[in-house]
């Protein structure tokens, strides 16, 4: 579904059926916000707008709604993004809400596998920073490699000590 703002007055909706997306809509369906303040009719073909209702004890809704309504705004909500993005062309003052970032839904294991591998990472470059610079020349070149299983420790140690806090 696809939200779409508009202000209040003019609306005007693509010539195209909203289901199908045929071009040359001919049947007219009025759409109307759930308390029935404000409504629009919606040109759809034929054979759409014969489907909108109950068949065979599914409901066929409307492709087109009116989700909100407030003193100045409408917000339209489109089941296909084509139409949406025609709706968006035919009425510039209308846009699309900016939801913001939208955070990846991991699964938890391979979360907690990131998480260890982000502290693992700080943990080895702060022993790079902090060891390397006083380190011997003749074991310089070792020294990173023994920062390995030293930061994997230090992530473990940490990790345990997390858990015996909860």
């Amino acid at each position: 579904m696809v939200d779409v703002f508009v202000p209040k007055g003019k609306v005007e909706f693509p010539p195209i059926c909203p289901m199908c997306l045929k071009p040359g809509p001919s049947t007219r369906v009025t759409v109307s916000d759930k308390h029935g303040d404000i409504s629009c009719e919606v040109a759809y073909c034929n054979q759409c707008a014969d489907k909108i209702g109950w068949h065979d004890l599914v409901w066929y809704g409307p492709a087109v709604r009116v989700r909100e309504v407030s003193n100045t705004s409408m917000v339209f909500q489109f089941k296909s993004a084509r139409y949406a993005q025609g709706f968006l062309e035919i009425n510039p003052a209308a846009f699309q809400p900016n939801r913001g970032w939208r955070w990846l839904r991991l699964k938890p294991w391979l979360k907690k596998l990131l998480i260890l591998l982000l502290k693992f990472a700080v943990v080895y470059f702060l022993y790079l920073g902090i060891v390397l610079p006083f380190a011997h020349a003749a074991v310089a070149e070792i020294v990173p490699w023994i920062g390995i299983p030293f930061s994997l420790a230090v992530v473990y140690v940490w990790a345990q000590l997390r858990t015996r806090q909860k």
